[in-house]
């Protein structure tokens, strides 16, 4: 493969790269991609990278010119009708409880739940011992 040919390879998987993200028919993408292989052949020797940013900017060029319209494919028809409101709970202690409750129920499990806590219980409990005389001596 020749350099020419690496640098349009290297070009041509960006352009389908960016028109498979346009909502375009296949069959249009591969001729949009083909008319600018074909207009960046043209102004070959580049480099790889200068050649895959004048692939980018000729196809703006030709989607500019040529107006691409998408494939529209309606949904069904959607019937609106008026949402009730959902009931709200308005004393001020429950909205409290609930904004502030559970986060804090989850810090208090993650920590009465993790290892370290543990040993903290342990040591107090030791320090306790200790302190009333009730350890045994080594």
């Amino acid at each position: 493969m020749t350099t020419a040919e690496a640098v349009l390879e290297a070009a041509g998987r960006r352009l389908s790269i960016y028109l498979r993200a346009l909502p375009i028919p296949e069959t249009r993408r591969h001729e949009l991609a083909l008319r600018t292989l074909r207009r960046l052949t043209m102004e070959l020797p580049l480099p790889a990278d200068e050649a895959q940013a004048r692939a980018m900017e000729l196809l703006q060029e030709i989607l500019v010119r040529h107006v691409v319209l998408p494939e529209v494919h309606p949904g069904p028809k959607l019937l609106r009708r008026h949402m009730r409101p959902e009931p709200m709970d308005r004393r001020p202690w429950v909205r409290f409880v609930q904004r502030y409750g559970t986060p804090a129920y989850i810090v208090a499990a993650w920590v009465f739940h993790s290892a370290w806590a543990d040993a903290v219980f342990w040591a107090i409990i030791t320090i306790i011992l200790h302190a009333l005389g009730l350890a045994p001596t080594p």
